[in-house]
């Protein structure tokens, strides 16, 4: 069910400075930009459909910024490029590193072009990439921060994060001696790419089988953050959906299936997201001692996790390619409730093809 009033409220409580619409706002023509303000737009998920259309819409009907200039951003970028092309030189020589830093300038262009500054960090077309190692073991990821060169890669630095910690490009890197200078640099260039921050628009399609204040107040929380924070976002416009579904062992629900235009829909939705494990109060998570102790590791093992694998091929989501995403286990316990569930938020194609640099077919069309 889509409660727009409650979403709203909950969006507000944890992603403060954010303008928040629905759809009704929309067709009356308030788009919604401030100059301080995030812009979120919520919306049921078979609203995903005519996402492209929307997005269409709000593009043309808005004044592009000048984000090169506001925000000195192309001098950090080639100062970025220099420091890199002279360390590359001492593996590939000077003629093929200056040729590469042409070549990645040209591709930070192109990418500025149509992806935003977002996608110079962030995405399948980033300059840098951060390659991650699950340890399952250690419940924990283990993280370089790399900088591809044909069929080698500059590595800045290493980190290792736990299952469900948040952080931001800037923190917890062991950065190698020698890099100190392009690690500034790198981050220089996040710094100049947060001034828009406050000038995306965030679409969130949601979903929930009960009203939403049954859930974990933390499952909850960390969806929606998420949603907004997640660092893989690129683009001025990112689309996202959220499935909040309670399991059927010790749960209730409002609705029972999606429709079929819902399921149509979350065609959109792309793998490598993430799916949070929220075990009530009553799970075997926490009423058997020993898997109490063994948390979080039990919850891969347990009745809630069977459960939970039950109610996603209830629904006819196990073929969706969305379900290729990172487990992220709900750790609180001072606010668990007797609903078990999941949620899976997932990024979902925004309807520009920005991700393939192509030409944007729909926009020839017009």
């Amino acid at each position: 069910m889509f409660e727009p009033n409650i979403v709203k409220s909950f969006i507000a409580e944890f992603v403060p400075n954010c303008n928040i619409l629905t759809n009704n706002d929309l067709t009356i023509g308030n788009y919604g930009m401030s100059n301080d303000e995030r812009r979120v737009i919520i919306s049921n998920i078979d609203d995903l459909i005519s996402m492209p259309k929307r997005i269409r819409q709000l593009l043309y009907s808005e004044n592009n910024r000048d984000v090169m200039s506001e925000t000195n951003l192309d001098s950090q970028i080639r100062n970025f490029l220099e420091l890199s092309s002279s360390l590359i030189a001492e593996d590939i020589g000077a003629d093929e590193s200056n040729e590469w830093r042409t070549h990645t300038y040209n591709k930070m262009r192109n990418v500025l072009a149509a992806e935003g500054p977002y996608g110079i960090l962030n995405g399948s077309n980033s300059v840098i990439k951060i390659l991650q190692t699950d340890m399952k073991e250690q419940f924990e990821v283990k993280e370089k921060l790399l900088v591809p060169y044909e069929n080698g890669n500059l590595q800045v630095g290493r980190r290792t994060i736990k299952y469900g910690q948040s952080c931001d490009l800037d923190e917890l890197w062991d950065i190698n001696s020698g890099f100190e200078s392009l690690f500034e640099s790198i981050i220089n260039i996040q710094s100049r790419i947060e001034i828009v921050e406050n000038f995306r628009t965030f679409h969130l399609y949601i979903w929930s089988d009960q009203p939403l204040v049954n859930f974990q107040p933390s499952l909850v929380e960390q969806a929606f953050t998420d949603s907004i924070y997640s660092t893989a976002k690129s683009g001025t416009h990112s689309v996202s959906v959220i499935l909040f579904i309670s399991t059927n062992r010790f749960s209730s629900y409002s609705l029972e299936s999606f429709t079929q235009k819902e399921i149509l829909a979350l065609n959109r939705a792309l793998p490598s997201g993430n799916i949070y494990l929220s075990p009530g109060v009553n799970d075997d998570v926490f009423t058997n001692p020993v898997m109490k102790l063994n948390r979080p590791n039990s919850v891969f093992e347990s009745d809630f996790l069977t459960d939970a694998v039950n109610r996603v091929s209830e629904l006819g989501l196990s073929e969706m390619r969305f379900l290729e995403s990172s487990n992220v286990v709900i750790e609180s316990t001072n606010d668990l409730v007797e609903t078990s569930a999941i949620a899976i938020l997932s990024e979902c194609w925004n309807g520009t093809w920005a991700k393939s640099l192509e030409i944007d077919g729909e926009q020839v069309i017009i």
